[in-house]
């Protein structure tokens, strides 16, 4: 593991929030919250449990493309709510802009994650 990455694990461990994965270029965003913001990050760098389009996006382009952005330190009860605020934000955008699938925070009922981005099941 790259000495940087090992540092952010380090400064992250044991704190909640809301964090932003950014693709530098198209400032094309990942909004999401987690408990333990330390091993959240490292699923989304090492692939597991981690949304499609992001991991599609860092296979593509490469991990230094990518900005990984505490939006917020918040307690774990704040979370949802919290991460609600930056979706709205974020689905102000237009759909080219975001990776993230659903508009709702804690969410994916309705969605299906499929090749075709934010299609609503009927």
């Amino acid at each position: 593991m790259p000495e940087h990455v090992q540092l952010a694990k380090e400064a992250l461990d044991g704190l909640s929030g809301i964090y932003g994965v950014v693709h530098t270029p198209t400032r094309t965003c990942y909004i999401g919250s987690s408990i333990d913001l330390a091993g959240r990050i490292m699923n989304h760098i090492l692939g597991n449990s981690s949304n499609q389009h992001l991991q599609y996006a860092i296979a593509k382009y490469g991990l230094c493309q990518f900005a990984f952005v505490i939006l917020e330190y918040c307690n774990s009860s704040d979370l949802l709510k919290r991460e609600q605020h930056f979706l709205d934000i974020l689905w102000h955008t237009e759909g080219c802009f975001r990776y993230n699938f659903n508009p709702t925070a804690g969410s994916s009922l309705g969605y299906k994650h499929t090749g075709r981005r934010n299609q609503k099941l009927r």
